[in-house]
């Protein structure tokens, strides 16, 4: 892996963690997320989500539903 790649994932890491001690740290890195177009479409996302498990959901018992 380059050596700028380990220093990205590195930095990233550290958000992380940041976010997790910091809730201004997490809102601050959504914002950055959304004025970098990095988001999807809720409604997208969820239609997604029943399409890719949907076999299973049908797949399981009464009982377990």
């Amino acid at each position: 892996m380059p050596d700028n790649a380990k220093d990205a994932e590195s930095n990233q890491r550290l958000l992380n963690l940041a976010a997790k001690a910091d809730a201004r740290e997490g809102i601050r890195q959504g914002e950055e997320d959304i004025g970098a177009g990095r988001l999807h479409d809720a409604d997208e996302v969820f239609r997604a989500l029943r399409a890719r498990y949907a076999s299973r959901d049908r797949s399981r018992p009464d009982e377990l539903t």
